[in-house]
């Protein structure tokens, strides 16, 4: 068991058994007992602050009165002058031990209007002597060293130490006032000043390693002989040169190891490479190695430098000493010592820790060119690929300013900077001898373009009123026609043109509709009210009988009655008996519904089908149908239609052409399946063009409630048609129509629109709309190819086009539109399509032979001049190479060798 305690790091207590006593305590004693300001002045864990402790410690036996200052308890980031002054006498009256004979703060307050040094000195010579009167003073002053973290100079400070010197021979009071200063720094770095420095009259205490002799001591142990322990602290001494730190860390790691295993020749030094130095950074605790390594390294300005002489030192052993920053870093770091004015390295522990291969390593992490500074080297300085260049170069001067380097850094940052100057004066040598030929080039070139501009002026000029030929011409119409027609032929613009007719009937004034027409709409409060649907069959005889009370010409019932409704069938039945103008509907396309039975036995119904386009609305009405068994079924609203003319006994006629039906005025001709911009439309059955007359808000309505509460005027019903359907929402009888942008319009509505488009035609001939023949809509899409080739062959101008189009365009439009007016619904945007490409392609035409002639034009008055001017001709052709594709280059070359066979 270990019978020997070693204190690593910290100061020894002065009753401590492993203090060494060094040359340097009697001479610190001596010094400060005389008087002399000392200052002890080294690298860390050298034993400062143990040889502090004993000094003040004998010092206070002698009658002397003690205060030891750490300047690390003052702080040093973020702290004014007058915080740290303050902080100096705070601990000097702890020190001092003045708590309860002085006031601190009042005392400070009281000496406001005078300086921070005058502070200090006033309360030295007027608190401290005066209090310890008799007896002479001694402050201690540690961590000196920490004041390089102050933001503001302390040169005052040091110049006040200097100042109790000097003030001695004058006033001797201040002979009974001495300093002692401790830390790892130089004088220098203290103070710069020769004439301020305290340093220059102060003593310098050396602190050199331990000695055999000196700390023979330490290895008081059982386990070892008197001659083994010798022999360990020999070894010791040898790894360590007397370093105090490693000496006491090497001597404990010898107890710990003797405590189990016995002593041999190789102890030491397996404790050395176990213990000390393999993976030293995870071992160095308490911490010495790395604070020796950082030391050294934290330095951005001369780390790169300090690394280097260090490596010197390593290759051949010592170096002679001088005053640079550089070597008195390297001895305040303790790697090295200073033996003879010449530096080496501290011990063999250092030496195997801090080695070539760690340097190398250092320094490759600090230039960024240390692989090409290396290769440099190797080629003996030869090499200059390995040499910086260009915006490397730059990085590199940019990291190396302000740092202090090594000679090699600079040779070899010299040598890439004469490198670049040099290629910068070949280049501008070789710049200068192109210079002449290239000036003699530009002249001859200034004229070409010249040249080449002033042709293509002129060529230009004789090309602008150059047209297309008749030909041409006939072949552009036909080409856009016969495309267009084939594109119409697939259904291209058939959702176009579709639009284009919603849009004309949207924006066309309105029709007048004549009086001939009541709606009874079934809407939601008449739902309300009855409380069911569909409504019972005794509500719908009621409203039957109601309005054949009043005369009417017609009595048409939208509203499928297929089946019983109760109560009230049996009235139903004999209204529908009993009514002979009245009308029913079925459904006879797709999934079939059919009349009531009374209707349907009597002759008196109508099929209520609607015809929708691909976009889901209604812009056909279908008039009849083949219901089979070669029968016709009339549509309801034509049924309805034709009970309205009977009065005038107007009656469906047949005509010559077997297509069309004569009713009164107006022949019907039925739609075909590719007419009226129609593509391979579903036309079974007879179809004709719904021409609306608007929306509800055109016909006279009421609702259900109205005609059962009497509400509903006599002239409402009588001479009239009306209509019985429903029109709330919830029963979902609503249609798309071109009206539907804004709203949709329940089927009954589009029934009264068909009605009132039949009866105009019969009595008035007017409502129906006429489309033209499909060999007709081709020769429309021709002449309208004619019109737009026709403005763009007097068109010379991008503008000029786009406005032929434009034109030709409006033209079009008002023309269809105004047909649409006049009943005439002509496609709109099958020949517009024909117009744009017709004028497209003439003018993409007409700008490939102006450039096609131009070109040519260009060639032959360039070759002209060339005759005259060959070197300016010659690169005017060139140029006009430079800007044309490669089979006008081509073009080029072939009329230029043909013009010089």
């Amino acid at each position: 068991m270990t019978n020997h305690r070693y204190q690593l790091g910290g100061s020894l207590d002065i009753e401590d058994a492993n203090y060494v006593v060094r040359e340097a305590d009697s001479q610190l004693y001596r010094a400060l007992k005389e008087g002399e300001f000392c200052y002890v002045l080294s690298s860390r864990q050298m034993g400062k602050s143990s040889l502090l402790v004993r000094t003040k410690y004998h010092l206070e036996k002698c009658g002397f009165r003690c205060a030891a200052l750490d300047l690390t308890g003052i702080g040093s980031d973020n702290i004014t002058p007058e915080q740290w002054y303050k902080g100096l006498i705070s601990q000097l009256y702890l020190g001092f031990n003045l708590v309860g004979k002085l006031k601190l703060k009042e005392w400070w307050l009281s000496h406001q209007d005078i300086s921070l040094i005058q502070k200090l000195n006033a309360f030295i010579v007027d608190v401290l002597l005066v209090e310890y009167s008799e007896r002479k003073l001694v402050i201690f002053i540690d961590e000196i060293d920490s004041i390089f973290g102050l933001p503001f100079s302390t040169d005052d400070f040091f110049t006040f130490i200097r100042f109790c010197y000097n003030q001695r021979a004058m006033f001797p009071v201040y002979k009974r006032i001495n300093f002692a200063v401790f830390g790892v720094a130089t004088p220098s770095s203290l103070i710069e000043n020769s004439n301020r420095t305290p340093f220059n009259i102060g003593k310098s205490i050396q602190l050199d390693g331990f000695s055999f002799v000196q700390s023979r001591h330490l290895l008081e142990t059982p386990y070892l002989s008197s001659g083994d322990r010798r022999l360990a602290l020999q070894e010791i001494l040898l790894w360590t040169r007397g370093q105090p730190f490693l000496t006491q860390k090497l001597c404990h790691l010898l107890s710990e190891y003797l405590d189990t295993s016995e002593y041999h020749d190789r102890t030491i030094k397996q404790i050395v490479e176990q213990k000390i130095i393999s993976n030293w950074r995870s071992q160095d605790e308490p911490e010495h190695l790395r604070t020796i390594s950082d030391r050294i390294l934290n330095s951005d300005i001369t780390s790169v430098r300090i690394l280097e002489i260090y490596r010197q030192i390593l290759l051949c052993d010592f170096i002679p000493r001088n005053n640079s920053i550089e070597h008195s870093e390297l001895l305040l770091s303790g790697i090295v010592i200073d033996k003879q004015e010449n530096l080496v390295v501290k011990n063999l522990i250092y030496q195997k820790i801090f080695n070539l291969r760690w340097v190398e390593n250092r320094l490759n992490e600090l230039r960024p060119y240390s692989s090409q500074l290396d290769r440099w080297i190797n080629s003996q300085q030869q090499d200059e690929s390995q040499l910086l260049q260009g915006i490397y170069l730059q990085q590199a001067l940019n990291w190396a300013n302000g740092k202090k380097l090594s000679e090699l850094d600079y040779q070899f940052l010299g040598a890439a900077q004469e490198l670049a100057r040099y290629q910068v004066e070949e280049k501008l040598n070789t710049e200068k001898n192109t210079r002449q030929k290239i000036e003699i080039a530009l002249e001859a070139s200034a004229t070409a373009v010249s040249i080449l501009s002033e042709v293509r002026k002129k060529a230009k000029r004789k090309v602008t009123k150059l047209k297309l030929s008749k030909t041409w011409l006939a072949a552009i119409v036909f080409i856009a026609t016969i495309l267009v027609i084939l594109l119409r032929d697939f259904g291209s613009f058939q959702a176009w043109e579709l639009s284009t007719f919603d849009l004309f009937m949207r924006s066309r004034p309105i029709n007048t509709v004549e009086n001939k027409i009541t709606i009874i709409g079934i809407n939601e409060r008449d739902i309300q009210a009855i409380k069911s649907y569909p409504i019972s069959d005794r509500i719908l005889a009621n409203a039957i009988n109601k309005i054949k009370s009043d005369r009417p010409t017609g009595i048409g019932i939208d509203i499928y009655r297929d089946l019983p409704v109760p109560p009230g069938t049996s009235e139903l039945k004999k209204a529908f008996l009993n009514t002979d103008n009245l009308w029913g509907i079925e459904k006879v396309v797709g999934s079939q519904v059919n009349p009531a039975q009374e209707l349907a036995r009597s002759g008196r119904v109508g099929f209520s089908d609607l015809v929708l386009d691909r976009d889901g609305k209604v812009r056909r009405a279908l008039l009849a149908y083949d219901t089979g068994n070669d029968e016709i079924g009339y549509s309801f609203s034509l049924q309805l239609a034709l009970q309205y003319l009977t009065q005038w006994n107007i009656k469906p006629q047949p005509t010559p052409n077997t297509n069309q039906i004569e009713l009164g005025k107006a022949n019907f001709v039925p739609l075909e399946s590719n007419s009226g911009n129609y593509v391979d439309a579903k036309t079974k059955g007879y179809q004709i063009l719904l021409n609306y007359r608007g929306t509800q808000s055109q016909f006279t309505t009421y609702s259900l409630q109205d005609l059962l509460t009497n509400k509903v005027p006599r002239s409402a019903i009588k001479n009239r048609l009306v209509i019985i359907g429903v029109t709330a929402s919830s029963v979902n009888d609503f249609f798309a129509t071109p009206y539907s942008s804004q709203k949709l319009i329940p089927g009954i509505y589009i029934h009264a629109n068909a009605i009132s488009q039949i009866l105009a035609a019969a009595l008035h001939n007017e409502g129906l709309f006429q489309v033209l023949p499909d060999r007709n809509e081709w020769l429309w899409i021709l002449l309208w190819s004619l019109v737009g080739v026709a403005l763009s062959a007097i068109a010379t101008s991008h503008f000029k086009t786009l406005l032929s189009i434009i034109i030709s365009l409006t033209l079009l439009s008002l023309t269809a539109y105004l047909s649409f007016l006049l009943g005439w619904w002509l496609p709109l945007i099958t020949p517009a399509i024909a117009i744009v490409f017709a004028v497209s392609l003439a003018r993409l035409i007409t700008l490939k032979q102006r450039e096609k002639i131009e070109l040519e034009e260009i060639v032959r008055l360039l070759l002209k001049i060339g005759k005259y001017k060959p070197a300016a001709g010659k690169i005017a052709i060139e140029y006009l190479k430079q800007g044309e594709n490669k089979e006008n280059k081509n073009k080029i070359d072939d009329l230029v060798d043909k013009s010089c066979s």
